[in-house]
């Protein structure tokens, strides 16, 4: 299999390059044939193979570039390995995010992170574990978040690409990694 994307700053890149590819193939993925089930199976499928062959901490671009929401047993662990009292770890390092209401953390990268490593790896939020979520269930229903972790983590970049060669448009050839042009004339 050719090689994997691995570098954020060049996966930034492509996704600029392939935003109307990507929107055409989402838009058609909402409305395919492909079973929930089925497509979550896939899903789950290409996630493992990339997971295996990706270092999350050699990259570290999620704890750079997101703020993950946090709940209350998240801040208690949190504020626990650190030593200070609840109220103390969220005064110095989190604030509400306003959209949601949310609290996350107060600013970018995240305070716990040291090097590409997570300081507090142990007691990290429900959040940062299941990042980029694509273990989960309900794939179709959370391509909001895909869409706006595909520029940002290589594996969910990978995933996307190679489920792009799977299956758009009835696409059954073996997993592979498929250069931009290729599905320019799908619409």
């Amino acid at each position: 299999m050719p090689g994997l994307h691995r570098d954020p700053l060049e996966i930034r890149e492509l996704a600029n390059l392939r935003e109307d590819t990507n929107r055409r193939f989402f838009g058609w993925l909402k409305n395919c044939s492909v079973a929930e089930e089925e497509l979550d199976a896939l899903v789950r499928r290409l996630n493992d193979y990339v997971t295996g062959e990706i270092d999350c901490t050699a990259c570290a671009n999620c704890c750079r570039r997101m703020s993950p929401s946090l709940a209350r047993h998240d801040v208690k662990r949190l504020a626990r390995t650190t030593g200070l009292p609840a109220s103390e770890f969220k005064r110095r390092f989190l604030t509400k995010d306003p959209r949601f209401n949310d609290l996350v953390f107060n600013r970018r990268p995240c305070p716990l992170l040291k090097g590409n490593l997570c300081s507090r790896y142990e007691s990290r939020p429900e959040n940062c574990r299941s990042y980029p979520h694509l273990q989960e269930r309900g794939f179709i229903f959370r391509l909001r978040g895909v869409i706006s972790n595909y520029a940002t983590c290589p594996i969910v970049f990978n995933v996307v690409e190679m489920l792009k060669a799977e299956i758009w448009e009835g696409n059954k050839r073996p997993l592979q990694y498929l250069d931009e042009g290729e599905f320019d004339d799908v619409e």
